[in-house]
C-alpha cells in the first residue's frame, strides 16, 4: 500500500503541464484531509523538475 507521499507524487506525474491545481484538491484525491502535508512535501520535493510543485 502506498504511502500519502508516493500516492501526491503520482499524481503529481500525471498533472498536465500548464495546469493548476491546489494542494487541498491534491489531498482530496488521494481521500485524505492532510492538506498541510501536501503542502509541506512541495515544499521538499527534491525533483521539481519531473515532479511538478
Amino acid at each position: 500500500m502506498l504511502c500519502l507521499k508516493e500516492k501526491i507524487y503520482t499524481i503529481l506525474k500525471t498533472v498536465p503541464k500548464g495546469y493548476v491545481t491546489t494542494y487541498k484538491d491534491l489531498a482530496k484525491f488521494v481521500n485524505s484531509k492532510a492538506y498541510r502535508s501536501v503542502g509541506s512535501l512541495m515544499k521538499n520535493n527534491k525533483d521539481p523538475i519531473n515532479i511538478p510543485c
